[in-house]
């Protein structure tokens, strides 16, 4: 009879350590899923802010570029100027 109890409480313990095991690996199967949604959501944010960051860029580049031909016509037309007036003043001596 001991035989017996002695192999229920076998079959009992490896039934335990089995249903533990698969809990376990539920448990870690649930946390994996939860970490890779955390992951691709982390990633989505970041690549909304590369591109808000790349357009924010491109838009300060263009910026930047008006500003140089804005600058370079200003230029031109005072160097136009000060040429015409250099002219005149040969003209004159």
């Amino acid at each position: 009879m001991g035989d017996v109890a002695s192999a229920q409480s076998e079959k009992y313990a490896s039934g335990l350590r089995e249903r533990l095991l698969a809990e376990r690996d539920d448990a870690l199967e649930k946390e994996r899923l939860a970490a890779q949604h955390r992951l691709s959501e982390q990633a989505e944010r970041y690549q909304s802010q590369a591109q808000a960051q790349r357009m924010r860029l491109g838009g300060d580049a263009e910026a930047a570029v008006e500003r140089m031909e804005v600058q370079r016509r200003d230029d031109k037309a005072r160097y136009a100027s000060d040429l015409d007036r250099l002219r005149r003043e040969q003209v004159h001596v």
